[in-house]
């Protein structure tokens, strides 16, 4: 809900529902800013046309974190790692924000909210997780009939993540991984050669199950494929990778049913960082460098960035670029092949 634009078009347009029917609509404009002028003016109009809703008063913000986690858990969702993670970051909401009444929550506690947590050092993805949950809570808030009026997020603050900081991806040589690995205790070990086999997100390796796993055509190079499903890859694209013969063997060794994950929802982070400083290496090694190593390896080489893009499941080249490191052989290669050109030339 909110401003969008339309493939092929300069021109924002608006998308919103007013008791439970969808508006949507052009705002004539190409600029962000004016879009959003029309977009609350068009909303306001609709909304004073309609009749308002009945509206239950005095609710607090804190039933409005027991509103979403009793979702979550209607839904299904993960009991043993997801609720408590969302348990977690409504708790940070109530504890900055104070426990207010569901109606007065506007853009000025949303914004003071940001900047506490920024002070705090957090990360630009955790606060955006954490809004989420904000703008969820509202919305299930004004379909129980708490609000009048459905909440308007478009003015609160966008908060961003810089592409590079102390969360990216670290690049470590083979033998340090090779060494890394084999300190690690069993559970982990598996978690984490899989990962760099296969170059998975943490979350999406804790849901690979025997049943993805496909025989691969002839002449592929690979004995097997792995098929993520669009509901388990964090774009919600579909994606096929391919599978060593060592990814396949660790797959069907700990399967124990086709549609039961092979990894258990184990956090080895602490036991991982202490097992780096035993084999005397100072540098810290997640889950994301081992994903970082397997595509800045693969890449290198093959020369081949789109199918790393495929394998890695990025929509954008650029990000598949970022793993084209430049290192002293490649650059010493570029300056002996500009040589060799430079003595063709004078030769001839």
């Amino acid at each position: 809900m909110g401003l969008y634009r339309p493939a092929k078009s300069q021109r924002y347009w608006y998308r919103f529902k007013v008791a439970g029917r969808e508006y949507r609509g052009t705002t004539g404009s190409c600029s962000r800013r004016e879009a959003e002028i029309v977009e609350r003016r068009k909303r306001a109009a609709i909304e004073a046309a309609h009749p308002r809703r009945r509206r239950s008063s005095g609710h607090t913000l804190v039933e409005l974190a027991g509103l979403d986690i009793d979702r979550a858990v209607a839904e299904g969702v993960d009991a043993a790692t997801r609720v408590p993670t969302l348990a977690h970051m409504w708790a940070w909401l109530v504890r900055c924000m104070g426990d207010l009444p569901v109606e007065t929550i506007g853009a000025q506690h949303v914004s003071a909210y940001v900047t506490t947590r920024r002070a705090r050092g957090v990360r630009g993805q955790t606060i955006r997780r954490e809004l989420q949950c904000l703008q969820r809570g509202l919305s299930l808030a004004y379909r129980r009939g708490w609000l009048a009026i459905e909440p308007n997020t478009t003015d609160w603050p966008r908060v961003r993540s810089s592409s590079k900081g102390r969360n990216a991806g670290k690049q470590h040589e083979p033998d340090i991984i090779r060494r890394w690995l084999g300190a690690l205790h069993a559970e982990a070990r598996d978690e984490a050669t899989l990962i760099v086999l296969t170059a998975l997100r943490a979350a999406e390796a804790k849901r690979v199950r025997l049943s993805w796993v496909r025989q691969a055509p002839p002449g592929a190079g690979v004995p097997a494929l792995l098929e993520v499903p669009a509901e388990a890859a964090k774009t919600r694209s579909p994606r096929t990778i391919g599978l060593c013969q060592a990814a396949v063997d660790l797959i069907r060794r700990r399967a124990v049913a086709p549609d039961v994950p092979v990894l258990s929802q184990s956090d080895f982070s602490r036991h991982r960082a202490t097992v780096a400083r035993r084999i005397g290496y100072s540098s810290t090694i997640t889950l994301r460098d081992l994903r970082h190593c397997h595509l800045t390896w693969g890449l290198a080489a093959t020369g081949d960035a789109r199918a790393t893009l495929e394998a890695a499941g990025h929509s954008d080249l650029r990000t598949t670029e970022r793993y084209l490191h430049t290192t002293l052989i490649r650059t010493a290669g570029v300056a002996r092949a500009v040589a060799g050109v430079l003595q063709g030339d004078t030769a001839a």
